[in-house]
């Protein structure tokens, strides 16, 4: 890929918003999928941008998710933490999109992020978020387990098909 200035970044960042024209959106998407694929550095790249975003971004959060979603397994690995802590509110925009992405994502890796996501909620046990996000990651782990076993659970997809659902029943 050419190099990508942090112009352009930032242009497919703003045209994540959903009162964007949807062709917008469509480029920002592709574009912003292209340029994580190939980017060594990660610290400073677009997905830390947008989990570290906050409220700023909850009108980007569900293309955002998209491309995170057709991202490879091990760049959603790197970002697992992060992507658990996407799911701490699971009605928050493209929660549904992280939780089908990593019910797939092949590695021991998110499983222990997500054991270590269950230390978190139990040290800092107080309503209502710890008790859905505790919900949740369970909900996470069994999902992940079926899926490892090749029997995965019927409707665990709960998302539009983002990219990577092709392959998913190739997947070991």
């Amino acid at each position: 890929m050419p190099k990508v200035d942090y112009a352009q970044v930032r242009t497919w960042m703003e045209h994540l918003e959903e009162d964007c024209a949807l062709e917008e959106q469509e480029e920002a998407v592709r574009g912003l999928i292209e340029y994580v694929q190939h980017d060594e550095r990660r610290e400073m790249s677009f997905l830390q941008r947008i989990f570290l975003g906050g409220d700023l971004h909850s009108f980007t959060r569900h293309n955002a998710a998209c491309v995170v979603a057709a991202l490879d397994d091990d760049i959603i690995e790197y970002y697992a933490p992060l992507c658990l802590d996407w799911l701490w509110d699971v009605n928050w925009p493209g929660a549904e999109i992280i939780f089908d992405r990593l019910t797939i994502v092949r590695g021991d890796y998110v499983d222990a992020m997500i054991e270590r996501a269950l230390h978190v909620c139990d040290r800092y046990d107080c309503a209502p978020h710890p008790e859905m996000w505790r919900d949740t990651l369970k909900d996470l782990q069994k999902r992940r387990a079926a899926y490892k076993s090749g029997h995965p659970l019927r409707g665990y997809s709960r998302c539009v098909d983002v990219g990577y659902r092709e392959d998913a029943d190739a997947r070991p």
